[in-house]
């Protein structure tokens, strides 16, 4: 009999270790047989660690990596991808799911997820994801999250390759799931910018905020396709707590780290690839900005950073006047600050003489 591929559930941790025993039990209990659970732990105490060990005899492979993150960085972000990068390196499967602490996977998940993956012809899909249960803090089910058109006689669709960018980009959703959903090849998340296995990258970009989009969009180029299961086989927990200061840094960081991401792929030429698909994204972007403006409270003014609001505002600025030039100027801008070491904008694009910015390619 053929041993099946192994798999590794890795469930990054950060406290709150009532979830974490949750998301545990939930990758315990599938109910395909060669899994590896892998969990890389940044908590503060001991709790998640007392939890694990009264799972040590539960008959899985079960594998703990403290994580004690001491990055010279105080952006909450970096931590969290240097945790999943630590999971990342320590996994011994061909294929991977990255499971939040907080959220949960059903039975059958993985198994289901499997089949699509040994059923197509070899690495012809890159993502298979599935609709999932949006779930309050007591595990109730809020709602189900599923917003693709499905075949009605299979209850599966497969979207092709550019059509999964283009759909993301000019939705602005991310209509796939959370890394949670997901089940991927551990090789995808392999970035050549660093050298390393990494969800925190987009063609050499930095991912500060949306590590599943970055990855989602890596790994559907080159004519790899997503297949999306009708079945909820996950959960995504809407989870309360307090407010902290990386708040609306974040939320705002984000919408940068989207028009940076326009900006690379219109540079490569993969998704969107003219300035009609750039304007396009934009008129989208600017809409999403200006809703999240309008959220800010005065006293969050003081503790945002100056730096992203000045460069939101240049972006609405330029997109008011219709100035491709001026918002892919803001975009490269918001690259060299932070991708700088790691995506090298002069290898596909120039300035000419009156500083504007020119692909390479269109120079041909």
């Amino acid at each position: 009999m053929d041993v099946l591929p192994l798999v590794s559930i890795l469930i990054p941790t950060y406290n709150q270790p009532e979830f974490f025993r949750q998301a545990l039990e939930s990758a315990l209990s599938q109910d395909y047989p060669n899994i590896e659970v892998v969990v890389s732990d940044d908590s503060t105490d001991a709790r998640v660690k007392n939890v694990f060990d009264g799972y040590k005899n539960c008959g899985r492979i079960l594998r703990y990596f403290e994580h004690r993150n001491y990055l010279d960085s105080d952006w909450i972000g970096d931590k969290i991808v240097a945790n999943m990068e630590n999971l990342l390196s320590k996994a011994r499967g061909e294929y991977v799911n990255i499971l939040f602490h907080d959220d949960l996977i059903y039975p059958k998940k993985i198994s289901t997820m499997m089949k699509v993956f040994m059923s197509s012809v070899e690495d012809q899909v890159s993502i298979v994801s599935s609709a999932r249960h949006l779930i309050d803090e007591d595990g109730k089910i809020i709602r189900e999250l599923n917003s693709i058109n499905l075949n009605r006689n299979t209850g599966v669709a497969t979207i092709y390759a550019e059509e999964v960018g283009r759909l993301i980009f000019f939705t602005g959703t991310n209509f796939i799931g959370e890394l949670s959903t997901v089940l991927m090849r551990r090789k995808d998340f392999y970035r050549n910018c660093v050298g390393r296995l990494s969800p925190g990258y987009l063609f050499g970009v930095k991912d500060r905020t949306m590590w599943d989009i970055s990855t989602y969009f890596e790994a559907c180029q080159d004519e790899r396709n997503l297949v999306f299961i009708h079945e909820p086989l996950s959960a995504f927990r809407l989870a309360g707590g307090d407010q902290n200061t990386y708040n609306w840094n974040i939320r705002l960081s984000a919408l940068m780290d989207w028009l940076s991401f326009a900006t690379a792929s219109y540079l490569l030429d993969c998704y969107i690839h003219d300035s009609e698909d750039f304007m396009v994204f934009l008129d989208r972007w600017a809409k999403n900005v200006r809703i999240n403006l309008s959220g800010i409270h005065s006293d969050w003014e003081d503790r945002l950073s100056i730096n992203v609001i000045e460069k939101i505002v240049a972006a609405l600025e330029a997109m008011q006047a219709y100035d491709f030039n001026a918002a892919l100027s803001v975009g490269i801008e918001w690259i060299r600050l932070y991708s700088s070491e790691t995506f090298e904008v002069e290898k596909y694009a120039v300035q000419d003489s009156h500083g504007i910015w020119i692909r390479k390619r269109d120079l041909i």
